[in-house]
């Protein structure tokens, strides 16, 4: 498939390659491959295939002479699932006269990213598009944007932004991406900003547990279904970030992530194996819905009725929802790590 797509010398014969992708998934997930690798191997093509609708595409653009594409979100840290959306950021090294031409640039973006659906993907409906003007800026701008949010951390609003474009990997130029990365974590390792990240990724909360069925949110409502991106994947994912910020290297993928925060001494290892373990049975879960709606040609719901779990999955999943508040509840008394 990766051949297909990189031999594709026309939209026609790589949407005719990414067609592909969902089939594939389904037959590697029917032969037991992991979630993980499954993960892995999904997030590749869907690179591929989006840096070759770069090359395809990007003569009809007007680009600065040096740029990179990047991804973000779970395609960035190899955690997709079939029908994720594609987040995407870009950055360029300013000459004379581009800082006033951004809106240029960005037409041109979007004259590229205009073509995802015809592949089979869809764009991020939250504007996190390397054509919206939050997530295509010059080098010197991200520089600047990066220092406005470590000087205002109480600002919810900068901690998302932060958070979304830590999620980043190289599409194109991965040395210019890797000269943005360090500039941004030059910006953002202060100690009073690493402290509201963490702060920030302990807002997420698993729910409190399972009723007959029913799922008990933190408020006291019920609801018959469970939303297991929001509820399990994202309070992990969330800290992983957090700590990755701390330790200095927010590459690679959650699992990564927090074993390299067990090496920093910032989870033991017990918690890191706990945690990697409880994203694991989400993403297995996750990525078994989403199969069996592609099989069918359904959008995946996202949503799971607990009552419809095996009994000993629903016991695991409530388990590890308990895991996860006594970590962050661990995290949250660290004067060191958490409190202002």
């Amino acid at each position: 498939m990766r051949t297909a797509i990189t031999r594709a010398r026309t939209l026609d014969e790589l949407a005719a390659a990414t067609a592909l992708i969902v089939p594939t998934l389904i037959d590697l997930h029917d032969a037991d491959m992991s979630s993980r690798q499954l993960g892995a191997i999904h997030a590749t093509i869907v690179e591929s295939a989006l840096r070759q609708l770069i090359e395809l595409t990007t003569w009809q653009a007007t680009l600065p002479a040096a740029h990179t594409w990047l991804l973000l979100g779970s395609h960035a840290r190899r955690e997709p699932l079939p029908g994720s959306d594609l987040d995407t950021a870009f950055a360029w090294r300013a000459r004379p006269g581009d800082e006033a031409n951004a809106d240029t640039i960005r037409d041109g973006l979007a004259a590229v990213l205009g073509h995802l659906p015809s592949l089979g993907f869809e764009p991020c409906p939250h504007d996190a598009n390397a054509y919206y003007p939050l997530f295509s800026r010059s080098m010197e701008a991200w520089g600047r944007v990066a220092k406005t949010w470590a000087e205002d951390p109480a600002e919810s609003g900068y901690l998302l932004l932060a958070s979304t474009i830590l999620d980043c990997r190289p599409i194109t130029n991965p040395e210019l991406a890797g000269q943005l990365v360090s500039r941004l974590l030059a910006r953002l390792r202060g100690d009073e900003f690493l402290r509201a990240m963490l702060r920030f990724a302990l807002t997420e909360k698993p729910p409190a547990g399972f009723v007959r069925g029913f799922v008990v949110e933190r408020f006291g409502e019920r609801h018959g279904q469970l939303d297991l991106k929001r509820a399990g994947l994202r309070p992990i994912v969330s800290l992983a970030r957090a700590l990755a910020l701390r330790a200095g290297d927010t590459s690679g993928t959650t699992l990564e992530r927090l074993d390299r925060a067990a090496l920093a001494g910032l989870l033991s290892p017990e918690e890191a194996e706990t945690l990697k373990s409880v994203f694991l049975l989400c993403y297995d879960l996750l990525l078994d819905a989403a199969i069996d709606a592609a099989r069918a040609g359904e959008p995946a719901a996202g949503l799971l009725a607990p009552g419809d779990l095996e009994p000993l999955r629903r016991r695991y999943l409530r388990d590890g929802f308990r895991a996860i508040e006594r970590i962050h509840d661990r995290l949250a008394a660290d004067r060191h790590l958490a409190s202002a």
